[in-house]
């Protein structure tokens, strides 16, 4: 009977043993990273042709835009000898020029306009090669004498001829502006000028014409 029962404490024993054993701690799952994927290489088709460099590498584009406009207008008025505005100056072949008595000849009308100043004001000539003269509206006449002294003095600053831009830009205020056209039977020609810009030749001719009808002409360059 004793050995039974020292079976069964032992049994008790060992079956307590197995209960009261604690569970297995789970092992924590740790996400992996997704492989990282290579950029195409710049020749594969599907990579940006385009390249867009860094910010230090750009370069300031205001400075080469003024640089490649003023390289442009030095070589523009070189190839066509403009010169700068405000002066005069001839082409190298001159053409066969009317001379003072063939433009009395061939003369059909002198214009002249003039407007600005401090008051603003206008004038206007018409000069007929008979020395009709028409001066803001008003019929008068000057003398053939005179007409060929006007016509002289075309020639002397070679009218025809001139190449010159006489305007631009910041006019004072109060300046006044010119134009002058000649008409004869065998050319014509149209210039205009602003007081700022015109060559003193020219001023000098517009100064003589607009006293035309008020006293003789006189011109001196």
């Amino acid at each position: 009977m004793r050995p039974i029962v020292v079976l069964a404490i032992v049994a008790l024993a060992l079956l307590a043993a197995c209960t009261g054993q604690a569970a297995p701690t789970a092992t924590p799952v740790v996400p992996t990273e997704p492989p990282t994927v290579a950029p195409p290489p710049l020749n594969t088709p599907n990579a940006d042709a385009t390249a867009i460099p860094a910010p230090d590498d750009q370069e300031e584009p205001t400075a080469q835009v003024n640089e490649g406009i003023a390289t442009l207008e030095a070589e523009a008025g070189q190839l066509l000898n403009v010169p700068i505005p405000g002066t005069m100056t001839f082409p190298e072949v001159t053409p066969d020029v009317e001379s003072t008595a063939s433009l009395m000849s061939s003369l059909i009308q002198l214009e002249y306009n003039q407007t600005g100043g401090a008051g603003n004001t206008t004038l206007s000539i018409i000069l007929l090669p008979d020395g009709t003269l028409t001066r803001d509206g008003v019929a008068g006449s000057i003398s053939l004498s005179e007409v060929q002294a006007v016509l002289s003095a075309l020639d002397k600053v070679r009218f025809f001829d001139v190449i010159g831009t006489f305007d631009g830009p910041n006019r004072p205020v109060g300046s006044y502006q010119f134009e002058l056209s000649v008409e004869t039977e065998t050319q014509s020609r149209l210039i205009t000028a602003s007081e700022a810009y015109t060559p003193p030749e020219l001023q000098a001719l517009f100064f003589a014409i607009s006293k035309l009808g008020v006293e003789p002409f006189s011109f001196e360059q």
